[in-house]
């Protein structure tokens, strides 16, 4: 309490009271951004794995990925690679 000098001591109102105020003020703020020509993409490629009755995780095991990469791609957060984007086409039957 009543330090001076430094801006990080633990038992500091000052500093905790900053601290909070940096924290709610980045709350709810995106730190990725969207890939515009992949939305399109990715909603095509979920769009075709429902109508096939496939979950994630099944798309993801037949074309060695995770579901957390696959989500991503559906989403429009990552571009695939050109080869992974393929093997994706092709295990939902959608045409590139």
């Amino acid at each position: 309490p009543g330090c001076v000098g430094h801006k990080n001591c633990a038992n500091c109102l000052i500093y905790a009271l900053w601290w909070r105020r940096k924290l709610l003020r980045n709350i709810g703020r995106v730190t990725r951004r969207h890939i515009p020509e992949m939305i399109h993409v990715g909603r095509l490629l979920a769009e075709a794995r429902r109508s096939l009755g496939m979950t994630q995780a099944e798309v993801a095991a037949k074309t060695g990925t995770s579901t957390q990469a696959l989500g991503q791609v559906e989403q429009g957060w990552r571009k695939p690679s050109r080869a992974w984007l393929e093997k994706l086409a092709e295990t939902v039957g959608v045409s590139l």
